[in-house]
């Protein structure tokens, strides 16, 4: 069997009565538009995590699309990438149908107000749609059960406790911990409370005696717990990004 050869670069999927399009580049060009999951396929179905594009393919029909090749390149991902992001850019934003403002649908950030403006409004049309619905049932049923603020329904095993216990006594990581959380590195650096924020704050916690009042850290065995969970969990945060 001879394996079709083909090419790599960057596409574009344009609608010929807006000249509106949605700028792309892969590998496997052709089957990126033909194959099993490929853009002219789920078009069809009406299935495409675009719902942007998916609602013009909807409103125009398949005849308004044409398919071009815009420019071959090697498969070298960042060069590819590279070239995608020029022709978005010359392109324009105001002109795609991408949801995302970055080649590759990556995050650069900041974004400008014009551009948040623009993706949070097509997330918002995607969530209407029917697909979209069914991903927010997904959703919902993965995170039932789950504990806010512990991160999962299951609680560490005591060994674990033990071992994350001894690990915040050393007085290295003390140190370590303590410097990142200063000047710059603190999330709250050079920012305020709103006085509502501050407000609120107070009526919530008036009449209520602060579990760790009159306690040091080295009298009571609950600080320490407490201390080395806040360790653990953002551990675990830096671990998932």
């Amino acid at each position: 069997v001879v394996k079709a050869i083909m090419s790599c670069g960057v596409y574009a999927i344009i609608n010929v009565l807006t000249e509106i399009m949605y700028v792309g580049s892969s590998v496997e060009i052709e089957n990126r538009w033909y194959g099993s999951q490929g853009h002219f396929t789920l078009l069809l179905k009406g299935d495409h995590d675009n719902s942007y594009l998916q609602a013009a393919f909807n409103k125009y029909g398949e005849e308004a699309f044409t398919f071009e090749i815009l420019e071959l390149t090697s498969k070298n991902k960042k060069k590819r990438l590279e070239r995608e992001q020029y022709w978005m850019n010359l392109v324009g934003f105001e002109n795609l149908y991408n949801i995302s403002p970055i080649a590759g649908g990556g995050y650069t950030g900041p974004f400008s107000e014009e551009v948040l403006e623009k993706i949070s409004e097509k997330a918002k049309n995607f969530y209407q749609t029917e697909k979209g619905k069914e991903k927010r049932k997904r959703l919902s049923e993965f995170m039932k059960g789950k504990q806010n603020g512990k991160g999962c329904k299951h609680p560490h095993p005591e060994e674990t406790k033990r071992r994350i216990k001894e690990t915040w006594r050393d007085p290295e990581l003390r140190a370590r911990e303590s410097e990142r959380n200063k000047g710059e590195n603190n999330p709250m650096f050079g920012k305020h409370h709103s006085e509502v924020a501050r407000k609120k704050q107070s009526g919530k916690n008036k009449g209520h005696i602060a579990w760790n009042k009159g306690l040091t850290k080295e009298s009571d065995e609950r600080v320490s717990k407490y201390i080395a969970s806040r360790i653990a969990k953002r551990r675990k945060t830096e671990c998932l990004v």
